[in-house]
């Protein structure tokens, strides 16, 4: 089997839609993970991180060329947030830190939201918890503090350019095979069928792919080659990348 680890950039767009409004707030905690190996919480320099790892949702590793510029989060399975398309991922999530009151703590360095998305799961949070890469929980309070109160809620996702076509594996022989992720998608994020069909067939002959796991999509028996990809969301809306 060739193994790839390529992105292809597609120069469809989804249009955001007013059901892709923002949704309600919710009370719950943030936390972080992505320390370097050997730093300490006080240590930790932004700037210095240069990529983040592959996560749940298979999306690949992440650069700081690629949006969401390490703005990623991983959320607990008992989040109803994983009850959506592709089990949460690719979902866009605005989060805000929030002081309590009755405690007499200031640990939010900033109130100002930051918009991040699920990348990843994380199998200790509680259901309410986001697990914030460090880079994004930096912006609301210093890590030193370990966990903060936040307030969160789903939001468009704000990604600009083309849907990037993440292609894990792909065997031309023995019947094909091809495993993908599509990141960068607009919206909601959530998508809930991705078909393959030869290029140039006009016929609606679209071949389902399987949606394994997270974002991963999974697919075997391939048409002849070039193949044309169907992406359909949760909201009806569908493009087809080529």
């Amino acid at each position: 089997m060739t193994m790839m680890k390529v992105v292809v950039l597609a120069s469809l767009l989804f249009a955001i839609t007013a059901a892709e409004m923002e949704s309600t707030w919710i009370k719950g905690t943030a936390s972080f993970t992505g320390l370097p190996h050997g730093t300490e919480a006080g240590e930790f320099n932004a700037a210095s991180v240069k990529a983040v790892p592959n996560g749940a949702c298979g999306y690949g590793t992440l650069t700081s060329a690629q949006y969401p510029f390490f703005m990623v989060a991983g959320v607990a399975a008992k989040n109803p947030i994983t009850q959506s398309a592709q089990k949460g991922c690719g979902t866009c999530l605005e989060v805000q830190c929030v002081d309590d009151p009755k405690s007499g703590k200031q640990l939010c360095d900033n109130n100002t939201p930051v918009t991040v998305m699920v990348y990843d799961t994380c199998d200790e949070c509680e259901a309410n918890q986001i697990n914030l890469y460090a880079t994004a929980f930096s912006r609301m309070a210093n890590l030193e503090v370990g966990r903060v109160d936040i307030q969160y809620r789903e939001v468009s996702c704000p990604f600009t350019g083309g849907i990037n076509v993440y292609v894990d594996a792909f065997r031309p022989e023995q019947g094909g095979f091809l495993k993908l992720a599509l990141r960068n998608v607009a919206g909601t994020g959530g998508i809930k069928s991705v078909a393959l069909r030869t290029t140039g067939n006009t016929a609606n002959n679209w071949r389902q792919m399987k949606n394994t796991y997270g974002a991963v999509w999974e697919g075997s028996q391939l048409s002849t080659l070039p193949l044309d990809i169907q992406v359909t969301k949760t909201d009806g809306q569908t493009v087809v990348l080529r």
